[in-house]
């Protein structure tokens, strides 16, 4: 699942599917974009809000979900939640913060 993260770089979380669905590998992270493309494997499938920005590099190559439904819907992340609520998993959703990979321009400029 990929990002837009600017300069040229993506954000990217690597999703394998198990017999339980769909399970995180590693942490979030940046990648340089031109590189992540050259690393992905036949069988890799891409998705996410940065889809549109390596599409035209994708399609010859690689699998990727359609940039129209590379982000979920309303019923879709609905539907999840609601399938983790009844089978009791649920997070507690005070903690939630964004996930902060890098610093903004200006906070960088200012250092």
């Amino acid at each position: 699942v990929i990002g837009e993260a600017q300069r040229g770089d993506l954000f990217l979380a690597e999703y394998a599917r198990s017999d339980s669905g769909w399970r995180r590998m590693g942490d979030h992270r940046i990648v340089p974009a031109e590189a992540w493309l050259a690393s992905l494997g036949p069988t890799d499938i891409v998705t996410g809000p940065g889809v549109t920005k390596v599409a035209s590099s994708l399609i010859t190559t690689r699998s990727m979900v359609a940039a129209a439904t590379a982000q979920p819907s309303v019923r879709l992340l609905a539907s999840l939640a609601r399938r983790m609520a009844l089978a009791g998993d649920a997070d507690d959703f005070w903690p939630l913060a964004p996930i902060d990979l890098r610093p903004g321009v200006a906070e960088e400029r200012s250092d």
